[in-house]
């Protein structure tokens, strides 16, 4: 089992201090590949889930500068790999970076539904940090109806919390606690089923 599907297991799961165990043990071959390119994401991933947004940024840097090579093969993770970028260079307040990063995102109609949820979820969080609060709350609403009605994709409790608290922001707090019921219980529902500790923490205490 590869150390990039392990650390996306336990992040998928909330076990982020699991997922970074196996990330600091990782060593990255010294020549670029697209395997070492897969890590440098993955690891970015970890650095990003536990606060670290600058040296998750500088990671997927790595990465898309070897994707940018072959744009063509590794077109859908290059995308993705930029609007993950643009979210740490929100955190961090370099907004016009992070809109230039999701400024030309495509539809990613072909990509999984889960996967699109968790892209267009991180286009809102980005334009909710930069205070496009009627463009969030559109993204945070594709992703959701991406994810589909059930409860299925791992991110479906973060992207439900973080749209709560864009809500809240806006001043509808009568939606944002309905919706973020839904995030506990999508959280309960994903726990029980995987058997583990699902987070639904809110925008800014995790991605």
């Amino acid at each position: 089992m590869s150390r990039v599907y392990l650390i996306g297991s336990y992040l998928d799961c909330g076990q982020t201090l699991q997922a970074a165990a196996i990330w600091a043990r990782s060593s990255v071959p010294l020549r670029p590949s697209d395997d070492s390119a897969s890590l440098w994401a993955a690891g970015a991933t970890v650095e990003a889930a536990r606060g670290h947004y600058a040296k998750s940024e500088a990671l997927y840097d790595k990465a898309i500068t070897f994707w940018e090579r072959d744009s063509v093969k590794a077109s859908e993770r290059l995308v993705l790999a930029r609007i993950s970028r643009a979210v740490d260079r929100a955190y961090l307040h370099r907004f016009d970076e992070a809109t230039a990063d999701i400024a030309d995102v495509p539809v990613l109609s072909g990509v999984a539904p889960c996967v699109r949820a968790m892209a267009l979820s991180n286009v809102a969080v980005v334009q909710f940090l930069a205070s496009n609060l009627e463009g969030a709350r559109t993204k945070f609403e594709e992703a959701i109806a991406a994810a589909g009605p059930e409860p299925t994709c791992s991110s479906i409790p973060v992207i439900l919390a973080n749209y709560g608290a864009l809500l809240r922001k806006m001043g509808d707090k009568a939606t944002a606690r309905s919706v973020e019921l839904r995030a506990r219980q999508a959280a309960d529902f994903l726990a029980a089923r995987s058997g583990q500790t699902v987070d639904a923490r809110v925008l800014g205490s995790r991605r």
